[in-house]
């Protein structure tokens, strides 16, 4: 292997890597509603630090299998009142409901209390 493709291969690592840490992370969200659309779509309204104003988020299409792990969590955070934590998009605004850009990740997160 010559240099030219080393440096392209690792050039190509670095940017997959780039791409993959760009997102808004919305953290300290405590499960307040959950919610499967007749079309499918799974919704959940959450509140920051259990305090404040209640928002909308969609997770994701229930026809997609990662989804159905993501309902798992959303239930369980629910049950045991864990907080969770959600990815989106670069320009996603965590502080407004929102119905059609669907998580990257979600995380269940220890208790705060």
């Amino acid at each position: 292997m010559t240099i030219k493709p080393r440096i392209y291969a690792l050039s190509l690592l670095f940017s997959v890597q780039a791409m993959s840490v760009q997102a808004i992370e919305c953290s300290n969200l405590y499960v307040e509603n959950i919610q499967i659309e007749n079309n499918g779509k799974l919704l959940a309204k959450t509140q920051v630090n259990n305090a404040g104003v209640a928002t909308w988020r969609y997770i994701g299409e229930m026809s997609r299998p990662e989804v159905n792990g993501m309902l798992s969590v959303l239930l369980t955070a629910y049950a045991t009142n864990n907080p969770i934590s959600l990815s989106y998009p670069v320009g996603y605004d965590c502080h407004v409901s929102n119905y059609n850009v669907a998580a990257e990740k979600l995380r269940l997160m220890p208790s705060l209390n």
